[in-house]
């Protein structure tokens, strides 16, 4: 037989092959344990155990969020253990394609079918009905998306509850030589557990922290050198960064567990909404490198030197690989939103000139584009606005390059002085 003749049948086996793909699309199944949800109210309420989190009637909310890449028909099911009690529930979807929301029996909850009109970031809620007394929910194990649009869900589905941390490159010219480099961050939401880097370089960081509602950090960090990852002590001499000063008021130790170095930090109420200005120098001796940072106190009006760190084995380079970044450093608030802007950024190398840097080259972490998408990067001007967590953004792809408008009003600093104070407190050159 031909291939005309066979032409009815292999368009019969497309058709049927079509037909299968579209139910198994709708049929796309995603389960969300109870670990991948946050607890965002009264987490004392709320027990989390190994086989699922113990609502009780009171103030807990449990939280699922990601983006529906598809509309169409969206099933939820609840998953509850076998001993849960009768107290009703409250569930809620809510994003661009879907508002609703089900009074469910926790004893015997049943599917939940709505309908998304337009894809996008999804919220999805549990939480007690009533909640005026502490009478227990039942234990959640997690819920179920099934149908067409829960085909390509981007939801978290692992333990790890941090928001993606995310990063911005600041390209230098081939061959370059940088020894001072100027940053601004205006953090623009400040939950805890949040750090704004504003000034990174192959050796270290320097930027400012959120620790608690009722402690900030200004933050310097420098690695050592060599391969230890975990325990300075089993880092040698000749591979350990030395503390050669430290300003008014600044605690500074070594430190591990992720690599290991010199830290130094200034416990300070800085002001979310505005521009906190950091400036990094790198003098180069020998084959170590002097790093020494400073920070703008905006109550006292000057510039006040963090630390001084003399690092080993910097084949003579002063500043390189520099950039930013923003990291949600505990899980529990990796469903907050995370947003500051950065820059304008300038670098001076030892012509004494300063120069702009308007290009800013996006990354992010492993979990950026696994298992979180919510982050994004934008231009504002002369400034870069950095954002993660909260269930938004376009999710730029790594390596995305991004200008922004060109700053002319170079840093006026005194550097004079401020080498002059770095010259007191940790000795010349």
């Amino acid at each position: 037989m031909g291939m005309l003749g066979r032409l009815p049948d292999i368009l019969a086996r497309v058709i049927v092959f079509a037909a299968l793909s579209v139910a198994m699309a709708a049929d796309s199944s995603l389960n969300l344990p109870h670990y991948t949800a946050y607890v965002t109210e009264g987490d004392a309420f709320a027990e989390r155990r190994e086989s699922g989190i113990e609502l009780l009637n009171g103030s807990p909310t449990l939280l699922w969020g990601g983006r529906l890449l598809d509309s169409g028909p969206l099933q939820i099911q609840l998953n509850m253990a076998a001993e849960s009690g009768g107290q009703p529930l409250e569930l809620k979807i809510k994003g661009p394609g879907v508002s609703k929301e089900w009074e469910v029996n926790p004893s015997r909850p049943p599917r939940l079918d709505t309908l998304v009109k337009a894809p996008g970031w999804h919220r999805i809620t549990l939480a007690p009905k009533n909640r005026k007394t502490m009478t227990s929910c039942g234990v959640v194990k997690g819920i179920t998306l099934t149908g067409q649009a829960a085909v390509g869900a981007q939801f978290n589905t692992k333990e790890r509850l941090n928001a993606a941390s995310v990063h911005i490159g600041w390209p230098l010219k081939r061959g370059e030589q940088v020894n001072w480099f100027y940053n601004e961050v205006k953090a623009l939401e400040d939950p805890i557990h949040t750090f704004y880097m504003a000034c990174g370089f192959r050796r270290g960081y320097f930027g400012m922290q959120v620790n608690s509602p009722t402690e900030r950090r200004i933050i310097f960090s420098v690695w050592d050198s060599g391969e230890e990852a975990v325990d300075r002590e089993k880092v040698s001499d000749d591979d350990k960064v030395i503390l050669l000063g430290k300003g008014e008021g600044v605690t500074a130790h070594g430190f591990g567990n992720e690599g290991t170095g010199g830290h130094s930090h200034l416990k300070t109420m800085w002001k979310t909404g505005d521009r906190q200005r950091f400036l990094l120098k790198g003098t180069v001796r020998g084959d170590k490198t002097r790093y020494t940072g400073w920070w703008f106190s905006n109550e006292e009006k000057s510039w006040r030197l963090i630390a001084s760190f003399l690092a080993p084995k910097t084949k003579g380079i002063a500043l390189n690989g520099l950039h930013s970044f923003s990291e949600n450093f505990w899980g529990t608030t990796g469903h907050l939103l995370r947003s500051a802007e950065f820059g304008p950024v300038w670098v001076m190398g030892k012509e004494g000139v300063w120069r702009n840097l308007p290009v800013g080259r996006f990354t992010h972490d492993g979990t950026g584009g696994k298992d979180r998408f919510d982050y994004d990067l934008t231009a504002r001007g002369e400034r870069l606005m950095l954002q993660h967590g909260g269930f938004v953004g376009s999710s730029p792809l790594i390596g995305t390059l991004l200008k922004v408008k060109e700053d002319r009003n170079r840093p006026q600093i005194d550097l004079d002085a401020l080498t002059r104070q770095e010259s007191e407190l940790t000795g010349p050159g």
